[in-house]
């Protein structure tokens, strides 16, 4: 019998159900350590800014992918722990690098950078793309590694994941059908509460940066990872049964 076998797993795992926090922990450890990653995001990116030679947009680029590639390093070691939640972890390095606005990218950056103000995440720049990229692949490039090399996956997903997950279940099972009820249980009433708070947060936020874009400089691309993220976030929150 093949080590990836799941017998106890369920036909009907969906990638939303792997958005549950591991059944490991408490809540608290979960929420601590899985929000820990953007404090450590930030210092990784402060530091090397620090030590990466030459102009913002080059010194900001290489720092973001060293924060990009500490960032799947340590929601790897949070998904092998059972901290954190199985999707959640995938997705948290390339959603930090992603969410954190140009404004950030650019005031972390010592003092006296040459072409700082060029530093823009996405649109107009492609300071975080590639950083962007790593965050979203090295996961995926490590986790499978280690269900390979574990000699015991099934068991171990069945100590760990949420109840009615498994990776292993999906891949083998659902992960060739890539329709949309493989993926997401849509609510009926996700469109008439979802969009309505999604463009109330985007107007709230808009409303901000015009009263603090004439003590920051705003670029046009500095806030759309971040509208991304957050309208991700809702929809993930609405269409969940």
């Amino acid at each position: 019998m093949s080590k990836f076998t799941n017998q106890d797993s369920q036909s009907n795992t969906t990638l939303m159900d792997g958005l549950k926090p591991f059944d490991t922990y408490s809540s608290f450890t979960h929420i601590f350590l899985y929000l820990l990653g953007i404090p450590l995001w930030i210092l990784v990116y402060s530091g090397m800014s620090r030590i990466v030679v030459g102009d913002g947009v080059v010194i900001a680029t290489y720092a973001a992918i060293s924060a990009a590639l500490v960032m799947g390093i340590y929601y790897c070691v949070l998904f092998i722990m059972g901290v954190g939640s199985p999707v959640g972890n995938i997705l948290a390095p390339a959603g930090i690098t992603l969410a954190m606005p140009g404004v950030v990218y650019r005031t972390l950056l010592p003092g006296g950078v040459v072409n700082q103000n060029s530093v823009v995440p996405i649109l107009e720049g492609e300071v975080g793309m590639l950083a962007f990229a790593i965050g979203l692949g090295f996961p995926l490039l490590i986790l499978p590694l280690y269900y390979f090399f574990h000699s015991k996956p099934s068991q171990w997903e069945k100590e760990v994941m949420p109840d009615g997950f498994s990776f292993i279940e999906y891949v083998l099972t659902t992960g060739s059908d890539t329709s949309i009820q493989n993926i997401v249980s849509i609510h009926p009433k996700a469109g008439t509460v979802g969009l309505p708070l999604f463009f109330l947060l985007l107007f709230s936020l808009g409303f901000t940066l015009i009263l603090v874009s004439d003590q920051y400089y705003i670029n046009a691309g500095d806030f759309t990872g971040l509208y991304m993220v957050i309208f991700s976030i809702i929809f993930i929150l609405v269409v969940r049964e």
